[in-house]
């Protein structure tokens, strides 16, 4: 007859020692809840979340790419307007 611990649980212990037995059984390993949770995100992805980072990163980068095509705008006109 193997033992308890190399058979598996059966739940036929008794008392405080089998309740001591059922639940070291149940524990998790620390090393494998390490390596089930996934890493940590960055500190600005989890202020904002990391959806709503990729939306900001494409709202910054159309922002800019207009405020430059302005500014491109602005200086054509004031060429035209000192040309003119």
């Amino acid at each position: 007859m193997t033992s308890g611990a190399a058979s598996g649980w059966t739940g036929r212990t008794a008392g405080a020692a089998g309740t001591l037995v059922a639940c070291l059984m149940t524990v998790t390993p620390q090393h494998a809840v390490e390596e089930s949770t996934p890493p940590k995100p960055a500190l600005l992805a989890r202020v904002i979340g990391r959806s709503r980072l990729i939306v900001m990163v494409a709202v910054v980068a159309v922002l800019a790419t207009a405020f430059s095509l302005f500014l491109l705008g602005a200086r054509l006109a004031a060429k035209g307007i000192w040309n003119a």
